[in-house]
């Protein structure tokens, strides 16, 4: 278990991309939707943005055992 813990911590930006491609597949109806149209751009937009930060700086290798890390 600690080894696959440790694979993932190393690759969690991989993973979070792969996530955000089949979250945004799912996503595609509602862009031809007015109504859900702009929440699903946004969504996409911040999650993009979230996910080229965590390319330049992965947050799981730096959490550390203490209470900054809890939070």
């Amino acid at each position: 278990m600690v080894s696959s813990l440790a694979g993932f911590v190393a690759l969690h930006h991989v993973w979070y991309w792969l996530l955000l491609g089949l979250t945004v597949f799912t996503l595609m109806p509602e862009w031809k939707t007015t109504r859900g149209r702009t929440v699903a751009w946004a969504y996409v937009a911040v999650a993009t943005v979230v996910g080229v930060l965590m390319l330049y700086r992965p947050i799981l290798p730096s959490v550390e055992n203490d209470g900054a890390g809890l939070w």
